[in-house]
């Protein structure tokens, strides 16, 4: 081999060493954690809550970058354009783009992990990708509330205690979806709606709840759902205002008073509803004080 020949093959075989894909990064499991980044704690009074976790490795050479939320969506949806129109890419680019998606996909396998947890009495399981933020939307309960959070490789864990007080709805009335069997589109199968009208509850005083109103005692209706946080005591009757356009349907209603507790009374109401009747009463029940 010739003196000149030995710097040509240097230069070989450092290209070919430059063209060889990354070696896969092997993550230090010991150094995972798990962060709460965002959540109730000491005492709520809002039932519905979410919690913001993430599984941290700070070791990840290449962290995905997350995108922050906009400060005002309706500013963003007034600036938005179309993007110009991409020219037209020729077999080897769009091959060349399935190779680099299908590297980057196994490169990051190892970022996809499940955590597990336990809230309360209900277990967990989340799909998290490492170094993303993911978020839980709880419903916490009257009390102490506990959300233990475990990845199961790692043996990182992280936990969250909070406690609510008045988050108890003790009283619910609901109206159930009807099957209709034979309706499009899932035609000859089955489809589930509300009924067409408005559900009204007449509270003890002869106040009447409706559809977006809260009435002075506290009761708050919403289309199908009426509910109070301490309903008055007496009785209650509820009522069914039917559309002009309704179809011939069952009106089914729910009631639930002290729900989990040893003093929960259920119950239940249905009636046949013709289109353009008027307003019927669907039964009436007592909460007693």
């Amino acid at each position: 081999m010739t003196a000149r020949a030995v710097p040509v093959l240097l230069a070989c075989a450092l290209a070919l060493e430059a063209q060889a894909p990354p070696a896969p990064y092997l993550p230090d499991l010991s150094r995972w954690r798990l962060e709460i980044l965002s959540g109730p704690g000491g005492w709520v009074t809002d039932p519905g809550q979410q919690v913001t976790f993430k599984l941290v490795d700070p070791g990840d050479p290449n962290p995905p970058k997350e995108e922050r939320p906009s400060r005002d969506a309706y500013e963003d949806a007034e600036s938005w354009r179309p993007p110009a129109p991409e020219p037209e890419k020729t077999p080897e680019q769009l091959k060349q783009e399935r190779l680099r998606a299908e590297a980057e996909r196994k490169a990051n396998e190892w970022r996809h992990r499940t955590v597990r947890g336990w809230f309360n009495d209900e277990e967990l399981s989340e799909p998290v990708d490492v170094n993303v933020s993911d978020t839980l939307s709880l419903t916490s309960r009257n009390g102490e509330n506990r959300l233990v959070l475990l990845e199961p490789d790692s043996g990182a864990r992280a936990a969250r205690s909070w406690w609510v007080t008045t988050a108890t709805t003790r009283l619910a009335v609901t109206v159930a979806r009807n099957f209709r069997w034979g309706a499009w589109p899932w035609s000859p199968g089955a489809r589930d709606s509300f009924p067409s009208g408005d559900l009204q509850v007449l509270e003890p005083d002869g106040t009447l709840a409706e559809s977006g109103r809260t009435s002075p005692s506290g009761g708050r209706a919403r289309w199908m759902e009426y509910t109070h946080p301490a309903p008055p005591p007496g009785t209650f009757t509820v009522r069914w205002v039917s559309s002009s356009y309704a179809e011939p349907a069952v009106v089914t209603v729910r009631v639930v008073l002290d729900p989990g507790t040893d003093r929960e009374h259920r119950w239940r109401f249905d009636r046949l509803i013709l289109p353009g009747s008027p307003p019927a009463i669907l039964g009436t029940f007592d909460v007693d004080p």
